[in-house]
C-alpha cells in the first residue's frame, strides 16, 4: 500500500498503531477511493524506547502489510484483530517513495507468482534494479541472484536494464558493484559488453569488472593478464596476477606476493600460487603468513593450513620464532591443518615462551585465554 500516515500513537509500552489513508494499492495497482476516505488501521512494535517512532503524522510511505500476529500480546492490544501489521517486524516500508519505484513494484506484483522466477519476473526485477530507490533495488537484485537458471532467463529488456544500472553513475556504487558481481557469479554473457566498458574505466569498478569478465569467459589471455598486472589500480592487478600462473611470467606472481604495495594483490598472488602449486608454493605461503598486513595473514592462512599435516612442523617452527600478532599467521594456519595442527596449537598454548602468543594460540582453538588453561 501507498498512503499518508495519520494519528500514530502508542497502545502500550512497545505497541504502536496508526491510520493509513490509502493512495494506491500496489498489489492490485488500484486507484484510491474517489473521496479519499479509504483508511487502513496499521500496527507495529517499537522495541527501542530511545528511538523515535518509525512513522510520523503526515508522511507518505509505501508499506507492506500482513495479517495481525496471533500472539496473546497482540490480541490484548487489538482484541477485535482489526489491524494489519507492518511486515518484517515493522521494517517493510519506504518513506516518500518515488514514481519509478512504485511503478516498478506494481509491475512486479502484477506478475503472476508462477512467472516471477521466469523471464517476466526477471524483466520486472531488472527494472527495479535500474530505477527503484536503493533499498528496493538492492532487494530486487538479491531476488535475481536467487533465481535458478538465470543465465537462460535473462533477455532484453532485462539485460539492457542491468547494463544500464552498471553503467549509471547516478545509481549507488554498492549496487553497481553488486550487479557486476552477479554477472560474474552467474556468468551472464549478455552483460559482457557492459562489463567490458566498465573494465576500461577506473576504480572502483574496473577491477571487479575484470574479475567478472574472467568468470564469464573462463579466464583471461596471457597478454591481457600482463597488461593488467602493470595497472596502477590494485584491484585490476589482483585479477591479472591470477592469470599469470602457468605462464612464462609466473615468477612475477611470486614477486607480487611479496612486494606489491597493495595487500589485495599480495593476497591474490599468494592464493593463486597455492591453488595451482600446492606444497610447491609453500615458501610463498609461509612468507605471506608473516606479512605486515593482518588481512594478508588472515586470508592466506586457510590455504596454507589446508596443505595438511606435512606443513605442521614448518608452521610450528614459524610460530615459535614470532610473538604476539606476528605469530597470528602461522597460528591461524595451524587451526586449518587438521588434528595434527590443532594438537600443535594446544601444545604451543602451553609451551610458547611469550604469554600473549600462548593466549593467541588458545583463541585459535576457540578457547578463552582468560580461563584456567591460559595460566
Amino acid at each position: 500500500m501507498v498512503g499518508v500516515v495519520e494519528d500514530p500513537g502508542p497502545v502500550d509500552l512497545h505497541g504502536w498503531a496508526a491510520w493509513l489513508r490509502v493512495e494506491r494499492d500496489l498489489a492490485r495497482d488500484a486507484a484510491p477511493a474517489p473521496d479519499g476516505s479509504e483508511r487502513l488501521h496499521i500496527a507495529w512494535e517499537e522495541l527501542a524506547a530511545e528511538r523515535p517512532a518509525r512513522f510520523r503524522r503526515g508522511e507518505r510511505v509505501a508499506v507492506a502489510l500482513v495479517p495481525m500476529p496471533g500472539y496473546s500480546l497482540w490480541m490484548q492490544r487489538f482484541p477485535k484483530a482489526d489491524v494489519l501489521a507492518v511486515a518484517e517486524s515493522g521494517d517493510a516500508f519506504l518513506r516518500d517513495p518515488d514514481a519509478a519505484t512504485l511503478d516498478g513494484l506494481a509491475r512486479y506484483l502484477r506478475t503472476p507468482p508462477a512467472e516471477r522466477e521466469e523471464s517476466p519476473g526477471v524483466d520486472a526485477l531488472a527494472q527495479l534494479v535500474a530505477a527503484a530507490a536503493a533499498p528496493i533495488a538492492e532487494a530486487a537484485l538479491q531476488r535475481l541472484g536467487e533465481i535458478g537458471g538465470l543465465e537462460s532467463k535473462l533477455r532484453d529488456p532485462a539485460a539492457a536494464e542491468l547494463a544500464r544500472a552498471m553503467a549509471s553513475a547516478a545509481r549507488p556504487e554498492a549496487l553497481r558493484l553488486s550487479v557486476v558481481q552477479l554477472a560474474g557469479a552467474r556468468r551472464l554473457d549478455r552483460l559482457r559488453p557492459a562489463l567490458v566498458a566498465l573494465a576500461q574505466g577506473g576504480p572502483p569498478l574496473a577491477g571487479p569488472a575484470w574479475a567478472a569478465l574472467a568468470a564469464v569467459d573462463g579466464g583471461i589471455p596471457y597478454a591481457t593478464a600482463k597488461r593488467l598486472v602493470a595497472s596502477s589500480d590494485p584491484d585490476v592487478r589482483a585479477v591479472g596476477v591470477r592469470f599469470l600462473v602457468g605462464t612464462p611470467d609466473e615468477p612475477e606472481v611470486s614477486r607480487r606476493a611479496e612486494v606489491d604495495p597493495a595487500p589485495a594483490v599480495r593476497i591474490a598472488a599468494a592464493l593463486a600460487l597455492l591453488d595451482a602449486r600446492g606444497n610447491g608454493a609453500l615458501e610463498v605461503g609461509l612468507a605471506a603468513l608473516l606479512d605486515r598486513d593482518p588481512d594478508v595473514r588472515a586470508e592466506v592462512a586457510p590455504a596454507v593450513g589446508k596443505l595438511g599435516a606435512e606443513v605442521v612442523p614448518r608452521l610450528r617452527s614459524l610460530a615459535v620464532s614470532q610473538t604476539g600478532e606476528q605469530a597470528s599467521g602461522p597460528l591461524a594456519a595451524l587451526a586449518y591443518a587438521g588434528p595434527q595442527g590443532r594438537a600443535t596449537l594446544l601444545e604451543l598454548s602451553r609451551s610458547h615462551p611469550d604469554e600473549s602468543t600462548r593466549g593467541l594460540a588458545l583463541l585459535m582453538l576457540g578457547k578463552d585465554p582468560r580461563g584456567p588453561k591460559a595460566q
